[in-house]
């Protein structure tokens, strides 16, 4: 009798079980303590709190934003009623000029960061010899230098965003009705909270990156500390918004809204 000899073929690659890499990344993710976890919570409370906070306040008491919008309106207004607008043409390419330099400086900070993340052995065992840094294992490395990365790339999203938007912008600018043309003054009006409400918009996104910054500037001290990493957040939203509701450049615009009012 011939026997049947059945063999699985050598170099099958292994059954994916969801449930062994589930049980991997949940012990990888125990090396984090609790005052770790509560220091990434607080940080996001912090910039996701607060950048609810100062977009609700526009209106709502002085504030740069609101100033800002006030200021794009009335440009958008003087704009109509100039046959050459040569000037906001280059106005807008100007603010578009430091928004691309903060692009290009983002997708910098992604390489060095990528750089560093293909290097994270290296990076704790040479942290380890730096007595003032925590002795993070390189899966704490990873997590924090994945973090710094998604802010970043979420920072290069809202700058190019905010580019193409200055670039309708320079468009509708090409189309505005000349003080010639015979349109109604409603439409001109409408015309000019149009191109307001986009300009602010590309304000808005810039503005976002730019506290996206000053927040991912914190993940630095958390390598020292998660301690210091919450206070280094909290820093940071007393530093934005003194700048933003009580500085000397918040102040000097409301002097000049209160003289362009009464004029």
């Amino acid at each position: 009798m011939t026997a049947t000899i059945s063999a699985q073929p050598t170099g099958m690659a292994t059954a994916f079980n969801p449930s062994a890499l589930s049980d991997i990344l949940m012990q990888q993710l125990a090396v984090l303590s609790l005052i770790d976890w509560l220091a990434l919570a607080v940080f996001f409370f912090f910039w996701v709190g607060y950048t609810y906070y100062a977009q609700s306040q526009i209106g709502v008491r002085p504030c740069l934003a609101g100033e800002m919008r006030l200021q794009r309106a009335l440009w958008m207004k003087s704009l109509l009623q100039r046959e050459n607008r040569i000037s906001d043409v280059s106005i807008i390419a100007n603010v578009e000029r430091y928004v691309m330099f903060y692009t290009s400086t983002s997708v910098l900070v992604l390489a060095g960061l990528l750089a560093a993340l293909t290097n994270s052995d290296g990076i704790s065992d040479l942290a380890k010899q730096i007595p003032l840094l925590a002795h993070n294992s390189p899966f704490e490395w990873t997590m924090k230098i994945l973090l710094a990365m998604g802010i970043f790339v979420y920072v290069f999203f809202k700058l190019t965003w905010s580019i193409r938007e200055y670039g309708f912008a320079s468009v509708l600018i090409g189309s505005a009705p000349l003080v010639t043309d015979k349109d109604s003054d409603k439409a001109r009006a409408d015309f000019a909270k149009g191109m307001a409400h986009l300009l602010d918009r590309a304000s808005t996104d810039f503005n976002a990156s730019i506290r996206a910054y000053y927040f991912a500037m914190t993940i630095i001290v958390w390598m020292f500390s998660p301690v210091l990493f919450m206070v280094a957040s909290w820093l940071v939203v007393g530093i934005l918004y003194r700048r933003e509701f009580s500085s000397d450049s918040l102040a000097a615009l409301v002097e000049l809204r209160g003289q362009v009012l009464e004029t």
